[in-house]
């Protein structure tokens, strides 16, 4: 698709525009539909990779789809629904709803989910009753403490809860506060990922706060980041590195609808946070587990195969089973290690 996009002078320097009030906090309140329109073909899409990435997670891959009506929570140009519709996340025949400020981006959002089939109530309002999925993409930063108890309250009727932000310390640090009112509120959720246990998030305790580290990860830019003459273009102009797509995210489901946890032999579910920082003969990453957030390395002698796989960047998700060893130094060494598989979700 990214081929055959051209895009005008004026077009650049509206995307300039764009990049710029984002990079200053501004919110765009899509009063104009051609503006949407050169965001859910440039910006909009760096955003469908992310989701791509979040719904091809193993855990999530393996839930079914959620029976109830389908509540897109801030919906912009619907790029979030538009890739859980492919992704099979939801039923096909699933009665969608469309919620955004802007009549302009429901009408937009509206347009594109009918290209496939799909017929979305663009109304603005919440269905009444159970809810069978609720998204929430790049919002959490735009609401106020009225809109952040209309999220909780949607999250309260769902069955699922789909949710995926910037990769920035402050949003991620928000989703952790929505990860843990959510837990607070809605006794009916677990966490399905990026979380490999349903208690206390870890980077809460006092002893990481004031340490690097914040829950974030990286989706793989599409093929097409690095052979289309446009997005070549899109990243000198707009100085935008396609290789780095941060995230932060977070899905959570009913306990029947989540996968089983996996049988006891030996190994912990864990999560990499971040990126690991390779060293001679080993490698140092953050490690999240039910008992919290470690500072953890691998040898390479470990497990040189895996070793190899963490050294590249694009290697994502870095959800594993370990077991963990002594505390060798400032990091705990983990002693054996295996990608999980989906089935490793606390319930």
């Amino acid at each position: 698709m990214t081929e055959t996009i051209s895009f005008s002078e004026r077009d650049w320097r509206q995307l300039e525009t764009l990049r710029a009030e984002y990079l200053t906090g501004a919110v765009s309140d899509w009063s104009d539909a051609s503006t949407l329109d050169l965001y859910h073909q440039s910006f909009g899409q760096r955003i469908a990779w992310k989701w791509r990435a979040v719904l091809a997670e193993p855990a999530v891959a393996r839930l079914a789809p959620a029976a109830g009506p389908v509540v897109d929570l801030g919906c912009g140009s619907g790029v979030a629904s538009l890739e859980c519709h492919a992704a099979g996340a939801v039923p096909a025949d699933a009665d969608w709803h469309l919620l955004d400020r802007s009549a302009v981006a429901r009408a937009y959002a509206t347009d594109r989910l009918a290209e496939i089939g799909v017929r979305a109530h663009s109304d603005g309002r919440a269905p009444q009753g159970e809810i069978g999925t609720l998204i929430v993409s790049h919002v959490l930063s735009e609401l106020d403490e009225k809109g952040l108890d209309e999220l909780v309250a949607l999250a309260s009727r769902a069955s699922r809860v789909l949710v995926v932000e910037p990769g920035s310390r402050p949003a991620a640090s928000e989703l952790v506060a929505l990860r843990e009112r959510l837990r607070a509120e809605c006794d009916d959720l677990v966490p399905v990922a990026p979380c490999p246990h349903s208690g206390a998030c870890g980077l809460r305790a006092p002893n990481v706060a004031a340490n690097e580290g914040w829950c974030h990860h990286f989706a793989p830019p599409a093929p097409e980041a690095f052979t289309s003459g446009f997005w070549r273009r899109f990243s000198k102009r707009l100085g935008i590195d396609l290789r780095d797509l941060p995230m932060s995210f977070l899905v959570l489901a009913r306990p029947d609808q989540a996968p089983a946890a996996a049988s006891d032999d030996g190994l912990v579910p864990a999560r990499i946070l971040g990126r690991p920082r390779v060293e001679k003969g080993r490698v140092r990453f953050e490690l999240c587990w039910e008992e919290g957030v470690i500072e953890a390395d691998l040898l390479k002698r470990t497990d040189p195969v895996l070793f190899r796989g963490l050294r590249e960047p694009e290697a994502e998700p870095r959800a594993y089973r370990v077991e963990l060893g002594a505390r060798t130094g400032d990091a705990t060494r983990v002693t054996r290690i295996e990608p999980a598989t989906g089935s490793d979700t606390p319930q």
